[in-house]
C-alpha cells in the first residue's frame, strides 16, 4: 500500500504536505460474517478493509 500525500499550495505561502492516513474499517467485519470469504475477497480487491481517518484535515501555512 503506497503513502497518499496532499500538498497545499497558495501564493505568499510555504507548501505544505500532509500524508493521509487509513484505519481497519469496522464494516468490513460484518462483510466477512454475511459474505464470508466472497465478502473479504472483494472488500481486499477494492480497498474497502481500510478508510481515511480522520475524514477532514486542517492545516495551518506558513506565510513566506
Amino acid at each position: 500500500m503506497g503513502k497518499q500525500m496532499v500538498m497545499f499550495e497558495k501564493e505568499g505561502f510555504q507548501t505544505k504536505e500532509v500524508k493521509l492516513t487509513k484505519t481497519f474499517n469496522p464494516v468490513t467485519l460484518l462483510n466477512i460474517l454475511l459474505g464470508g470469504a466472497i465478502g473479504i475477497g472483494i472488500d481486499a480487491a477494492t480497498g474497502s478493509l481500510t478508510k481515511y481517518s480522520p475524514k477532514s484535515y486542517t492545516v495551518d501555512l506558513e506565510s513566506k
